[in-house]
C-alpha cells in the first residue's frame, strides 16, 4: 500500500530528459533539410514513438495506478487531513473526490 513519490519523480524527470533529446533530434534534422524518408527522420520517427508511446505511457500508467489512487487515499481522509486543514478537512477532503 505504500507508494514512493521518489519512482513517481523519477519517471517524470525519464520522459523530461527524453523529450528533451527528441527537441535537440528534431531541431538538428530541420537545419539538414533532408529528405523526408532519409535515415534521419526514420531516427526521429522512431526516437517520437519510444518518448510517447513507452516513455509518456509508462509514466501515465504510474499516475493512474499508483500515484492518483495514492494521492486519493490520502486527500480524501479526513483524519490524515485534519492537523492541516482543521475544520476545513471535509470540504478539502470531497475537493479531491472527484
Amino acid at each position: 500500500d505504500k507508494f514512493y513519490i521518489q519512482g513517481w519523480r523519477w519517471h517524470v524527470m525519464s520522459l523530461i530528459r527524453d523529450a528533451g533529446r527528441l527537441e535537440r533530434l528534431a531541431k538538428y534534422l530541420s537545419r539538414k533539410n533532408d529528405e523526408a524518408n532519409s535515415p534521419g527522420f526514420t531516427a526521429l520517427n522512431e526516437a517520437a514513438h519510444y518518448v510517447v508511446k513507452f516513455n509518456m505511457a509508462g509514466l501515465y500508467r504510474i499516475e493512474s495506478t499508483l500515484f492518483v489512487k495514492w494521492l486519493r487515499d490520502h486527500l480524501c481522509n479526513t483524519q490524515i487531513l485534519e492537523p492541516f486543514a482543521g475544520e476545513n478537512s471535509a470540504h478539502l477532503s470531497n475537493a479531491f473526490k472527484s
